[in-house]
């Protein structure tokens, strides 16, 4: 709920006016407990409804003001620090090269702050120190930013944006994903199934994960699927990434081997096709199917 807030001209007081409200006729907000001239702490309100009742009613909403007003605080104080600038001595990120698992646990084993792996190698916060130790140690280092802070904030404030740009290009259209679907199959443990067809007559794909993908075996079974919502495109790449993860590592990963050949694994990155492609050509926030 927003309230009309009413600044008294003759003192440091607030009045926020709640004459709307049948109970109440005005309160005023006095007594600033942070160092600010419109801070709220305490609330002194004359009720409209006299007697104990009304009495009661009003130190209710005394309380309940006063613990909103203490959760907005924290709140604000919380996300300041979440945001403020690391010391300067933590605020490195680099890319380290790892040839295999041996040298994830050797540098795991220093005790960096590992973010992600990409591309070959990890993505890890140092101080330069840690660079220096990581380069001693004998891996290729490539250094992305010598400030962190000044990194994520920037990725930070795209992503928050409104006026942060969303293409349609960043993401598989619903032909390609089908193309991608049916690459899986050069794996030998994939198969692209058609399982139904939409109102405007596209087919929803399937693929099929498992060391005998053509047979139905006795195995457990994991189902995938994406893009109920048609605006929530993330949800396509998701599952279509377990595919290909799974597909392309059956050969090298001994855990995903094991995962594949005891498992029948469904993968759908489209569940609804037509509204996908309309979200991505004519109303980008379509979020249902079309109708008949």
């Amino acid at each position: 709920m927003v309230f009309p807030l009413i600044p008294n001209r003759s003192s440091s007081e607030l009045v926020i006016d709640l004459s709307f409200l049948k109970k109440f006729s005005w309160i005023i907000l006095q007594e600033p407990l942070v160092d600010s001239p419109l801070a709220i702490t305490k609330i002194t309100a004359r009720p409209l409804e006299k007697g104990r009742k009304g009495r009661w009613k009003m130190q209710w909403f005394q309380r309940t003001s006063i613990n909103f007003i203490v959760i907005c605080v924290v709140v604000g104080v919380l996300t300041s620090a979440l945001y403020a600038k690391p010391p300067s001595d933590r605020c490195i990120l680099i890319k380290v090269q790892v040839a295999d698992r041996n040298d994830v646990a050797t540098l795991a084993n220093i005790g960096l702050d590992i973010w992600e792996y990409r591309e070959g190698g990890l993505i890890i916060r140092v101080t330069d120190d840690e660079r220096n130790q990581v380069k001693e140690s004998g891996f290729a280092v490539e250094t992305i930013t010598e400030d962190v802070y000044e990194y994520t904030e920037k990725i930070r404030k795209e992503q928050f944006s409104m006026f942060a740009e969303i293409t349609s290009a960043k993401y598989h259209s619903y032909d390609e994903v089908i193309t991608e679907l049916i690459a899986l199959e050069e794996s030998g443990v994939a198969r692209t199934y058609i399982i139904g067809s939409t109102h405007e007559g596209r087919n929803i794909w399937a693929v099929k994960i498992s060391d005998n993908p053509s047979d139905a075996e006795d195995e457990p079974g994991a189902i995938f699927l994406g893009c109920h919502h048609a605006r929530e495109w993330i949800s396509v790449e998701v599952p279509l990434y377990i595919a290909q993860y799974l597909a392309d590592n059956y050969k090298t990963d001994a855990e995903v081997k094991h995962l594949v050949d005891n498992c029948e694994i469904w993968v759908v990155p489209v569940v609804n096709p037509d509204g996908y492609e309309y979200s991505r050509t004519v109303d980008r926030m379509w979020r249902k199917k079309q109708k008949r």
